[in-house]
């Protein structure tokens, strides 16, 4: 069968598409068969749970519906891929021309959409195809599954729409269970925080033109809900918000809408594969299990319609996105959520910069920020991983942070990180402190740092973050372009070993021996066009638990 569809493929033209084709180069003729009619081939290319069946359906030629009159661009948001394992990979793309639009601008009906699977930039040798419909009621946005594929490889895929051709996207899968890859290194980008209002994506363009990345982890806040807070230079408006503060399925689906239809996003999506988890913004600034449920449950849906995640649908407003990226037997990823399931912050009290003082409350050794299903797989997980590596893709800061001191010198934290939780982040450190070589990833707080995540001190006390032994190092990366955190809190912290408040994002590479931090900063961040800083290299050796600063 597979030889068949490289041979018959109905979308191969025998050109070469250029990786990140714009509109105008989108609309080709096709030279073998027509799309429809090939339909039944596509389905029996693709792999047989057809992706999730719920926002696209693999279906024979005889069910396809009929292709509807489009006019304008149904690829306006891009492609992506996500979440591979050694043998698949989703594909993702959502069928939509003008996404300020309830509708899309591609009305209510269903509309088929074939996508295809290459070893190679030309499509001479498709490995998998399929064709799924895209429908109104999951905004048209397609979750297609390409199976039977090799591990550690690379592929390209594309959409197709009746004669209209998608952009190309570059895919990778992971290698098998105990390999390592063979190129001897996973290299993947971090990124969080980039509110659109906030400045523009040089940094994912930077990320886009590095041909070595194997994945993308985004650890949160892809859209923002707040209202219109920021202009550039000059008074541009052109950066902000053309949808209100969403509240409903709708206002999400606008919100998603404009943030994707960035090209240089666009471009990041479609270079490498990512692994996405949320924070806050993608509901609400901060929120816990206690938000409106109507709220979530439209927020939830919208994300999950917007990303390419191996997840099915929402189900009565809830979403479990906890998973783990494995990469053969070099690095486990713990991929988490810290939003959903959360208690609500300890202690009463604000000073305006959203930090409170400790209070008796927050030791509480009930309080919860993963809830019991999920700690229970994570403290699970941990104690059965295998891999050189392990890690905590992990939303907000781990390791701890004093930030600030009241008159009568009591230690004040953001409670809505892992110090609102400390009962419950030294049972993760106390997991992590039995592995061989444990590394915390972290996103949400609008600057870099690399910290030391300690245990207990001596006394037994959790509550001082720079006390006890180091368990392992905490990397966590800056914002792509939410406004700075630029407070420097060092003086009461000494387990901060570097910070930085600069926009940007953080590239590793992991190999056997060790488990690399490049930070790269944005100049400008209201230039598109900005020039990118290589800022220090951190690293961890293999058996140490202390990241240091790498000397050229």
């Amino acid at each position: 069968v597979l030889g068949r569809c490289a041979e018959l493929s109905p979308m191969y033209t025998g050109e070469r598409p250029e990786v990140l084709e714009r509109a105008a180069t989108r609309r080709r003729f096709l030279r073998g068969a027509a799309l429809i009619g090939a339909g039944a081939l596509g389905a029996a290319c693709s792999s047989d749970d057809g992706g999730d069946g719920t926002s696209a359906e693999s279906v024979a030629a005889t069910t396809l519906p009929p292709v509807p009159e489009l006019e304008g661009d149904p690829f306006a948001l891009g492609v992506a891929s996500g979440d591979p394992n050694d043998t698949s990979v989703v594909l993702w793309t959502r069928v939509v021309i003008d996404p300020a639009r309830t509708d899309g601008g591609v009305g209510e009906a269903p509309v088929p959409v074939a996508w295809e699977l290459a070893g190679d930039e030309t499509f001479d040798r498709v490995v998998a195809s399929g064709t799924e419909v895209a429908r109104g009621e999951s905004a048209h946005s397609v979750h297609a599954i390409a199976d039977g594929l090799e591990p550690d490889g690379t592929y390209w895929y594309r959409f197709s729409i009746g004669e209209t051709i998608s952009p190309v996207g570059r895919t990778r899968t992971m290698p098998s269970a105990g390999k390592q890859p063979a190129s001897g290194q996973f290299r993947f980008a971090l990124a969080t925080c980039q509110d659109f209002q906030g400045g523009r994506y040089a940094a994912w363009r930077d990320a886009a033109e590095l041909d070595d990345l194997d994945a993308v982890v985004f650890l949160g806040d892809y859209i923002y809900e707040l209202e219109n807070l920021f202009t550039g230079p000059d008074g541009d408006t052109s950066r902000q918000y053309t949808s209100p503060v969403p509240k409903d399925l709708k206002g999400f689906r606008a919100r998603y809408g404009q943030v994707k239809g960035d090209e240089q996003l666009q471009a990041a999506h479609a270079a490498a594969p990512f692994f996405a988890t949320w924070d806050d913004h993608e509901v609400l600034n901060n929120y816990n299990v206690a938000v409106d449920p109507e709220l979530r449950a439209a927020a939830y849906q919208a994300w999950w319609e917007h990303q390419p995640v191996r997840l099915p649908p929402p189900e009565n407003g809830e979403l479990a996105v906890y998973r783990t990226l494995d990469v053969g037997g070099l690095i486990q990823l713990f991929i988490l959520d810290t939003r959903q399931y959360s208690d609500e912050p300890p202690c009463p009290g604000d000073d305006g910069l959203g930090t409170v003082a400790d209070c008796a409350e927050r030791a509480d050794d009930q309080r919860t920020m993963l809830g019991e299903d999920q700690r229970a797989w994570l403290l699970d997980g941990l104690a059965a991983s295998a891999t050189t590596w392990t890690a905590l893709a992990n939303p907000v800061l781990f390791a701890g942070l004093v930030a600030g001191e009241t008159d009568e010198g009591t230690p004040q934290f953001y409670m809505d990180t892992w110090d609102g939780f400390p009962a419950e982040r030294a049972a993760i450190r106390s997991a992590l402190a039995e592995l061989d070589n444990p590394v915390v990833l972290t996103g949400d707080y609008h600057a870099s740092f690399v910290l030391d995540v300690n245990g207990p001190s001596p006394s037994g006390e959790a509550t001082d973050p720079a006390a006890g032994d180091t368990v392992c190092p905490e990397f966590l990366v800056t914002a792509i372009s939410s406004i700075l955190f630029s407070a420097n809190y060092n003086d009461l912290n000494p387990q901060v070993r570097y910070f930085e408040a600069k926009h940007g994002y953080a590239v590793f590479t992991v190999t056997e021996d060790r488990f690399e931090c490049e930070f790269r900063y944005v100049d400008d961040i209201w230039d598109a066009d900005s020039t990118i800083t290589v800022g220090p290299t951190w690293a961890v050796d293999a058996g140490e638990h202390v990241a240091t600063e790498v000397t050229a």
